[in-house]
């Protein structure tokens, strides 16, 4: 910073003798749109900081080298600054609502493009990293506390499954799954009752077998919203050989290949948004 004459002040970039210059490098897995949105703030700071033209123009070249030494194009390069020194408005758009996915190369993009001509906005999520996956810095609770999820109850004597969700704490459902398991009918309205009440209890009572009610299964967790949930408890019905009475919410066989993956939720966000729309016109929110 320095002073000129007529009381203002000049400034221009200042770089301190520790700076890397290191920027993202282009071939790393993110999204084009981060790239270029790096190339433009890199341009528009200089263009903030930078008080005077001529010093504007003797900082670019050394952007577009810290840039290029990063393997970034020299034709992205050039069309991120054109669109700085010339801004061109963008037309206001109404989107029926915004999905946010995990991105995946080459997948993502596709799914961005079906859902804009849905007239659905799309933002991209980082995926999973080595510092998401070794770094815990939250003890977890205990599996009967958790909210929020889908579950698994086993049958001790068969292979069937029951898999339910709930937005209280595991215990509290379980324990209405047990009440319902250790409270014997006393005639054929209580059975029918009953039966109708729980597919667990039904079960237990049709087959005498018994229910493992003491080691649950989370296979989903983290869903918020009961559209979420109820979307991820229909893919789960639909991999296991389960006794629930329904399969939940309707669901394209085309959407479980995309949500086979069990640690990864965050497809049922933008799934659930779109089933909600359809069926009842509003936002699963």
């Amino acid at each position: 910073m320095t002073h000129k004459s007529g009381g203002k002040l000049k400034t221009t970039i200042y770089r301190k003798s520790t700076d890397s210059g290191a920027v993202l490098n282009y071939s790393s897995a993110h999204p084009k749109a981060v790239y270029a949105s790096i190339i433009s703030t890199m341009f528009r700071r200089v263009r903030a900081l930078c008080t005077e033209e001529v010093d504007r123009k003797a900082v670019q070249p050394e952007v577009k080298k810290r840039l290029q030494d990063s393997g970034y194009p020299v034709s992205l390069i050039k069309r991120q600054l054109r669109r700085v020194l010339v801004p061109t408005p963008r037309p206001n758009k109404e989107w029926i609502g915004t999905a946010v996915i995990p991105y995946k190369t080459g997948t993502s993009e596709v799914i961005r493009r079906t859902l804009n001509t849905a007239n659905s906005r799309v933002a991209f999520q980082k995926g999973k990293t080595l510092r998401s996956v070794l770094v815990q810095l939250k003890d977890r609770l205990p599996v009967d506390r958790t909210r929020n999820c889908v579950y698994r109850i086993k049958c001790n004597d068969c292979t069937k499954v029951y898999i339910g969700q709930t937005a209280r704490e595991l215990h509290t459902r379980t324990g209405e799954h047990k009440r319902s398991i250790n409270r014997p009918p006393r005639n054929i309205g209580e059975y029918q009752a009953i039966v109708d009440d729980s597919a667990m209890a039904g079960h237990a009572l049709d087959t005498g077998h018994r229910i493992h009610l003491e080691n649950v299964d989370i296979l989903r967790r983290g869903l918020r919203f009961t559209p979420q949930r109820l979307v991820a408890e229909a893919v789960e019905i639909a991999k296991h050989p389960s006794v629930n009475r329904i399969e939940g919410v309707e669901l394209a066989s085309v959407w479980r290949a995309v949500l086979d993956d069990p640690n990864d939720m965050r497809w049922c966000a933008v799934i659930s948004k779109m089933v909600w729309v359809k069926k009842y016109g509003i936002q699963a929110e």
